[in-house]
């Protein structure tokens, strides 16, 4: 593959790499991305305010936040909150909260979900 970026260059966010990531996932483990990422990880490091939500499943654990959207073509900002995750695919289907957001990224830099090779 040719490299996305040049070293010392910002390079853009692209989510195909996490898309293509479920459908793969899926074909190994013969288990949804939702229950591998339950199984894997949610469970193994207390991510109690997390889930992965199934396509189709558009609601939200409570509390929450409201997540809204504003495209020019569209008028005035408008609530997207309950968005079917099948939209982003495996790139969208995660609901957290902050806490376990700083568990998760604490758990992964400290080896307790990836070897260190890939992180470095």
């Amino acid at each position: 593959h040719k490299a996305e970026a040049t070293p010392g260059r910002p390079r853009g966010y692209r989510n195909a790499k996490s898309v293509v990531a479920g459908p793969i996932v899926q074909k190994v483990s013969g288990r949804t991305l939702a229950e591998e990422m339950d199984r894997r990880s949610m469970k193994r490091i207390g991510l109690r305010h997390t889930c992965s939500r199934a396509p189709g499943d558009m609601t939200i654990r409570e509390p929450h936040p409201q997540r809204y959207q504003r495209n020019p073509a569209h008028g005035p900002r408008r609530d997207f909150t309950e968005l079917d995750p099948s939209a982003g695919c495996a790139a969208g289907q995660l609901i957290s909260t902050n806490s376990d957001l700083n568990r998760f990224f604490t758990a992964l830099l400290a080896g307790h979900l990836l070897p260190a090779a890939p992180l470095a």
